[in-house]
């Protein structure tokens, strides 16, 4: 969700006795302690984290995949080791793959980026992930855990009118907008059953199609449809099936004017169709 940028400040909390090395004053005011959590107001990491969606190339509007991306910063004055994050649990939205990372070690002030693929299902809905923070705390010699919840993710589409327009249209249209792919390797689906299927999907979703090519005897269907929503935004999709009698590959692009609204259009397409488990999991998720 690009723009839902969450920063949170986490400071480390462990047992004051832990910490202290005389024992505590008998009078209300306790300035041991009071020292204590004074100090551990300025011990803390900070973090930025929130869902991104990667352009083919450093730039464009053709989005390749999509990534959860994790900001460290140390604001202490020690050092942070052994910095490692760790993503528990599953989703009906989507899984997390290996976290990527530079570097493990946090000096005072030094910044840390770490990227986690994210495999969507291609269902609707909304759901938190969570993700573990451990370290090594150099200064208390001591390894640290955090436990934060991800930023939200809702997959969800508005109510569609159909729009009338020629190829040219089309294109100029489509040129504008954010680009989500769905490839699939072959998968075992007669292509003229997986073609209009999810043709159908989007004119009962309220698409109007534009253009369409169709050849049957090396099976080839190429359909184009267009939409607005009740904000007047514009949407657009293109299916492409190609395969054998018994055996289809399918090349689906869905068209929004946000990334995440692009990526949303191709799971409601997709998640209520027949064949939703074979193509989800015949996907291929190309990263440059």
């Amino acid at each position: 969700m690009t723009g839902g940028l969450f920063s949170r400040l986490f400071r480390k909390e462990r047992p004051v006795e832990k910490r202290a090395r005389k024992p505590r004053p008998t009078n209300d005011d306790r300035p041991e302690e009071q020292a204590i959590l004074k100090e551990l107001d300025n011990e803390s990491l900070l973090l930025d984290h929130h869902f991104v969606f990667r352009p083919q190339g450093k730039v464009g509007k053709q989005i390749s995949c999509m990534e959860y991306l994790i900001a460290i910063e140390n604001t202490t004055d020690y050092p942070m080791g052994k910095i490692k994050i760790d993503f528990k649990g599953s989703s009906p939205l989507g899984k997390f793959g290996e976290p990527v990372s530079e570097k493990k070690l946090l000096d005072p002030s030094d910044k840390l980026q770490v990227s986690v693929p994210f495999f969507p299902s291609y269902n609707l809905g909304k759901d938190k992930f969570a993700f573990e923070l451990s370290f090594f705390d150099f200064k208390y010699k001591v390894d640290e855990k955090l436990r934060i919840e991800t930023e939200p993710l809702k997959v969800a589409t508005p109510k569609f009118t159909g729009m009338e327009v020629d190829e040219t249209t089309y294109q100029f249209l489509t040129a504008d907008l954010y680009r989500w792919p769905m490839e699939t390797l072959e998968v075992d689906i007669p292509p003229m059953a997986l073609y209009g299927e999810l043709k159908q999907r989007f004119l009962d979703m309220g698409f109007k199609q534009t253009n369409e090519l169709l050849s049957e005897k090396q099976f080839r269907g190429i359909c184009q449809v267009v939409a607005k929503d009740t904000k007047g935004r514009k949407w657009a999709a293109q299916v492409q099936v190609i395969g054998t009698p018994k055996a289809s590959k399918l090349l689906l692009y869905t068209y929004a004017e946000k990334p995440q609204s692009a990526y949303n259009l191709a799971a409601r397409a997709v998640s209520k169709t027949a064949f939703r488990d074979k193509l989800v999991r015949s996907s291929v998720i190309k990263k440059d």
